[in-house]
C-alpha cells in the first residue's frame, strides 16, 4: 500500500485494505458584506464558498501547491459528494475559524470534514465534502491518488514527525 510509508501518527484506519491519512487545519476568515443577504445574515449558499476557500488554504499552506501546479498535471479533483448541517447563522463581522479534518483515501478519493465556529467558539455549521480524482484529458475517475500527489503528501507529512 502506497500510503504505508507515512508516519503511523497519521493513519487513521487500516480495514479491508482502506488506509485512510488524516490531517487536520484551521482556516479563518471573515464574511464580506456581499455575502450578506437581506436578513442580516450570510447567505446559505456561501457558506460552501467558504469551505472551499478553506480547502484551497489547505492545499496551498499545508501541501505547498498552487493552482497552476494542477492545472499542469492534467488531473481535476470534482467534487462526488456535499453535505452540510446548519447550527447558527454567520453574520458580518463574524471572525470564523474552519476547522478541517482531511482524509486522503486509497482509493482515490479525499473527504474533508469540516467545522465552523465563531469568535465565540458557537457551532455554526457543520459539512463533509468528497473529491475525487479525474484524468483532464480522458474525463476518466482516476481509482488510486496520483503518484506526484502521494509524493507530496509523503513529502510534507514526513517532515512533520
Amino acid at each position: 500500500m502506497v500510503y504505508d510509508q507515512l508516519p503511523s501518527l497519521y493513519k487513521c484506519s487500516q480495514g479491508g485494505g482502506r488506509i485512510v491519512l488524516e490531517s487536520e487545519y484551521v482556516y479563518r476568515t471573515k464574511p464580506r458584506f456581499i455575502d450578506i443577504d437581506a436578513y442580516g445574515i450570510m447567505h446559505h449558499s456561501k457558506y460552501f464558498s467558504l469551505l472551499e476557500e478553506a480547502r484551497f488554504g489547505y492545499i496551498t499552506d499545508v501541501l505547498k501547491f498552487e493552482l497552476e501546479d494542477f492545472m499542469t498535471k492534467g488531473v481535476l479533483f470534482p467534487v462526488l459528494n456535499v453535505s452540510g448541517k446548519y447550527y447558527k447563522s454567520i453574520t458580518y463581522g463574524d471572525e470564523i475559524s474552519i476547522h478541517m479534518k482531511v482524509q486522503f483515501h486509497e482509493e482515490g478519493k479525499i473527504t474533508f470534514n469540516y467545522i465552523l465556529y465563531n469568535q465565540y467558539e458557537e457551532k455554526l455549521f457543520v459539512s463533509q465534502v468528497i473529491v475525487g480524482y479525474i484524468e483532464e484529458r480522458t474525463r476518466r475517475l482516476l481509482l488510486t491518488p496520483p503518484a506526484w500527489l502521494f509524493d507530496r503528501i509523503k513529502e510534507v507529512f514526513l517532515t512533520m514527525e
